[in-house]
């Protein structure tokens, strides 16, 4: 009877060790992943200090879980989620998401000596669209100016994916 009451207790004491161990490391794992979520959020606290202050000089990206990719109603996010999703990227596959936006000036100036308009001509007219513009001018008696800009938008999906190295095999 004693080596069983000895056993009962072994085994209730390997038991509760046992649901101790699993408690601390489904805390731990849980811990770990709330320390991550605070520094995801940290810094996009960061990021929207400093874009809506006077500090534009430095960047500091988003960072956006999945959920919060698929969720958002910012309209550059949401053209960057729908790239992703033309391209038929997985969300466990998404690496980083870029979207660049550049606009380019040139401003063209003529004197010539002669007079090439009449008195009182002054032209001044733009030539727009949603990619560029152009502004030309004409004023008497020897001037014309050409003034170009360009806008140039790109986005980036960076994704893992795998790739086989030899072809694949059956087994």
């Amino acid at each position: 009877m004693t080596l069983k009451i000895k056993l009962i207790i072994g085994l209730v004491c390997l038991l509760v060790c046992c649901g101790l161990g699993l408690t601390i490391k489904l805390q731990f794992d849980k811990i770990k992943r709330l320390e991550d979520e605070l520094v995801v959020a940290s810094n996009n606290n960061k990021a929207y200090e400093r874009e809506n202050s006077a500090l534009n000089g430095k960047l500091i990206e988003f960072q956006l879980t999945a959920d919060q990719l698929n969720a958002s109603n910012d309209s550059l996010i949401m053209k960057l989620n729908d790239i992703r999703k033309q391209l038929k990227v997985k969300d466990k596959q998404i690496s980083h998401l870029q979207y660049l936006v550049s606009e380019n000036n040139k401003k063209d100036t003529v004197f010539v000596k002669d007079t090439i308009f009449q008195k009182g001509v002054a032209l001044d007219t733009t030539l727009r669209d949603e990619w560029s513009s152009l502004r030309l001018q004409a004023e008497y008696p020897n001037f014309l100016s050409a003034e170009y800009s360009f806008k140039n938008s790109t986005a980036i999906i960076a994704h893992t994916s795998r790739v086989t190295v030899d072809p694949p095999k059956k087994c």
